[in-house]
């Protein structure tokens, strides 16, 4: 029985043990132990029993009453009661988190003394947020001492209808993943199999502790993932349409680890099986993204003269995609198209594989590659981005006020993150996305003089704080990118600056965003009437040869000498010549195939004055040392293949490598 006599003495959804009964009958005792109860609702019991009874305490005798007006004050007194057990829940429920974390604490403390094979690293080091668990930073996972039945734990725990259960469990995996491999190998099928159900978890929370855990799977596992690459890619790609920001990052995140780590054969499979034909605009365009990564990896030698499915499969792809309704997406189309299209074979396998119908505008739009270049990523519209980024799923009936919804889920997901009883992401990932807004609002700003601050600001972050720089790369110099051609010379000055001395702190880091960089840099900069301009772009450029892995910049630079004009084109052929120097030794397949399309377009074109039709500019120094550069390389073979070109471009070349620079 409860307190005042109601057998039911406590809700359900806050079952505590408050037990202070009172005699059955018409008449009742109030000589009884008033001492307060142990339970939640103790307080509450304690401020109002003597407000019944003080009288009764008083006379300390036995009184007897008429059952209806006992009935009655039992009534009142249970009523009082519900109450207080509400307030008292709502209290309960603020303050739960340091509650659950005493009780946890203890809790775990004795399961892990309790059980003979447990895993102590783990469970010590988790128990303080049993009940409040967060996705685990990498460098805070920890090996097992028993990973056989921590293994067998992970799976127990996923299984569990308690979402907190769920996202430890995930934690067990990453640290099985990190450091017994050989382990979870032998039950990987099952362990992802349960990860990807979780992956499509309605709590966001556990969603997106489960994406992180396959971003492990890829890079602990690698090429022991391949036998699951279609459910996985197939759940991540879906996730991409989703309107947390968060959870999109980190399926990006996850995605780039499968590209890097899988059999590349099987990511692209896997990629374009699961979004190529998806109806989300956003999945469509993540798919093409990382599918330009996998082109980008193989290379294409290795895709146009290798097995009949990578092209099969890479080319009909990359044509659905440069016709897509995004504009990003088309870009990712065309960017695969211009990867590959410097391979002799590549104008006869788009003719095998392309569809008769999409074959004129794939043509014309290789026309437009090789004669422009491919140019910067474009934004799609604002109103597109909010379509793209907060549309759940097409065809749905709210879909006409779905931006403003996700507008508002947007704001209660950030609220809700910010309940620390409820913590599912970490502060850093708030931090970031605080960082984003403000420098890119200031590198954007109308003001000439707030773009100035904004970049100063930029080179401060980069040397005091690069990793926040470094993880939000892409987006920081998406707004930086601007600047370095900005309308105002100050500016654009400033920037190519501070460009330059970003780059020996950022190196290798630079590669994600490298090739929207250098149109930046130098498609106006190398041609400005302003000597300051010039010369500050061409310190840039000479930074970017010495700082940054030469192999990432041979491509970009090959486009540029090939499809720039005037001085730019002289320059960036001279640099060419130089990355020949360093690179040729590392990577002479890589370096001929590249380089070699460019040499035969300048010999080819290059009038007997030494200039080329619509470039402006006397390149025949220039190609002289490109030529010198590859001769000193390849020997005798450039010559032999110079054979197989046209006439006078070997007649040109022999020319030039006779020619004193």
């Amino acid at each position: 029985k409860g307190v005042f006599g109601s057998p039911n003495s406590a809700p359900a959804a806050c079952s505590q043990s408050v037990i202070s009964s009172v005699e059955n009958g018409d008449a009742f005792s109030t000589k009884q132990n008033i001492e307060p109860p142990s339970g939640i609702y103790g307080r509450a019991v304690q401020q109002n029993i003597p407000s019944y009874v003080d009288i009764e305490n008083e006379k300390d005798i036995k009184i007897s009453i008429s059952k209806s007006t006992y009935d009655k004050m039992r009534q009142k007194r249970k009523e009082e009661k519900e109450l207080f057990d509400i307030k008292d829940c709502e209290k309960k429920e603020q303050n739960s988190w340091e509650r659950m974390k005493t009780t946890g604490t203890e809790k775990k403390t004795s399961e892990s003394e309790a059980s003979p094979g447990g895993i102590p690293q783990y469970k010590e080091r988790m128990s303080s947020v049993t009940h409040s668990p967060e996705i685990m930073d990498t460098s805070e996972l920890r090996p097992f001492s028993k990973p056989e039945i921590a293994l067998t734990e992970a799976l127990r725990l996923l299984a569990d209808e308690d979402w907190e259960k769920k996202i430890e469990g995930l934690n067990f995996i990453r640290c099985l993943a990190a450091f017994h491999s050989e382990i979870l190998n032998t039950k990987l099928h099952e362990t992802n199999f349960a990860v990807v159900q979780e992956v499509k978890n309605l709590r966001s929370g556990v969603s997106r502790a489960a994406v992180v855990c396959l971003s492990d799977l890829f890079t602990y596992l690698k090429k022991n993932m391949d036998q699951e690459l279609d459910s996985t890619v197939k759940v991540l790609l879906h996730k991409a349409g989703e309107s947390n920001t968060f959870i999109r990052e980190d399926v990006d995140k996850a995605l780039r680890a499968m590209v890097s780590n899988v059999t590349p054969a099987r990511a692209v499979v896997s990629l374009i099986n699961g979004g190529q034909s998806h109806l989300h605009i956003a999945v469509r365009r993540c798919t093409a993204q990382h599918l330009t990564d996998v082109v980008e990896f193989m290379e294409p030698e290795r895709i146009l003269s290798g097995t009949k499915d990578m092209a099969d499969r890479i080319l009909p792809a990359a044509a659905k995609f440069a016709q897509d309704s995004s504009q990003e997406t088309r870009y990712y189309g065309r960017k695969m198209l211009f990867l590959m299209m410097c391979h002799p074979n590549f104008d006869k396998m788009l003719e095998k594989y392309i569809p008769s119908k999409d074959l004129p505008y794939i043509k014309e739009s290789v026309k437009s590659l090789r004669q422009k270049g491919l140019g910067e990523i474009p934004l799609d519209t604002p109103s597109a981005k909010g379509r793209r980024s907060h549309t759940g799923t097409v065809g749905n009936a709210r879909s006409s006020s779905v931006s403003r919804d996700a507008f508002d889920l947007a704001e209660r997901e950030v609220t809700e993150i910010r309940d620390i009883t409820r913590k599912s992401i970490p502060r850093n990932s708030l931090e970031s996305a605080e960082y984003i807004k403000v420098i890119t609002s200031l590198l954007n700003a109308k003001d000439f003089r707030d773009r100035i601050n904004g970049i100063k600001q930029l080179l401060s972050d980069t040397e005091n704080n690069q990793e926040l720089v470094v993880g939000n790369i892409v987006k920081i110099f998406d707004a930086f990118k601007s600047r370095l051609h900005d309308s105002n010379s100050k500016v654009n000055l400033v920037a190519l600056e501070t460009m330059h001395k970003m780059i020996p702190l950022l190196r290798d880091n630079l590669s994600p965003i490298i090739n929207m960089l250098i149109p930046a840099i130098v498609d106006n900069n190398l041609n400005s009437k302003n000597p300051g301009i010039y010369a500050a772009a061409t310190n840039v450029v000479q930074a970017l040869s010495q700082h940054v892995d030469n192999y990432l910049l041979l491509q970009p630079f090959c486009t540029k000498a090939q499809f720039l004009n005037g001085k730019a084109k002289q320059d960036m052929t001279e640099k060419l010549a130089d990355i020949v120097m360093e690179l040729y030794q590392r990577k002479p397949h890589a370096t001929e195939q590249k380089v070699l399309g460019v040499l035969w377009h300048l010999l080819g074109n290059m009038t007997n004055s030494g200039s080329l039709p619509g470039a402006g500019g006397n390149i025949r120094t220039a190609t002289a040392k490109l030529s010198k550069a590859l001769f000193a390389q390849m020997g005798q073979n450039l010559l032999n293949q110079a054979a197989s070109q046209p006439p006078h471009i070997k007649k040109n070349l022999e020319e030039l490598l006779d020619m004193t620079i």
